[in-house]
């Protein structure tokens, strides 16, 4: 027989100021990733000060969110290009060749949020 723990709420409660402060540094370290091409850092730090923001009831502007997603996906593309160039110079054909499906994913996002911004 399994059984399954209940999920606890944290017993760490932030006051407004503190998840504000929260929101904020995810916010900046959610545009250091972007800035880098590191996707899963932004997407992750994006999604922590959206759930913070949500908690005291604050909306984030989505301009701003689609605008430090867009510069990621683009900086995360040129990456990408950087890295496939690489691992074919090495022969390393199958590892070039997820990265392009991920280059394409990157590449269409990256369009959508061009179209979104207009």
């Amino acid at each position: 027989m399994l059984f399954r723990r209940k999920k606890t709420e944290s017993t760490l409660q932030l006051n407004v100021d503190e998840i504000n402060d929260l929101i904020r540094s995810n916010l900046e370290y959610a545009e250091q990733c972007s800035r880098e091409g590191n996707v899963s850092g932004m997407e992750m730090a994006l999604e922590v000060a959206a759930e913070n923001a949500q908690k005291i009831g604050r909306r984030l502007k989505s301009k701003h969110i689609s605008e430090i997603k867009l510069m990621g996906y683009e900086h995360g593309v040129e990456s990408l290009k950087a890295r496939i160039k690489s691992l074919e110079e090495e022969g390393k054909s199958v590892e070039a060749q997820r990265l392009r499906m991920l280059l394409e994913t990157y590449s269409n996002e990256a369009e959508l949020l061009r179209y979104a911004l207009r």
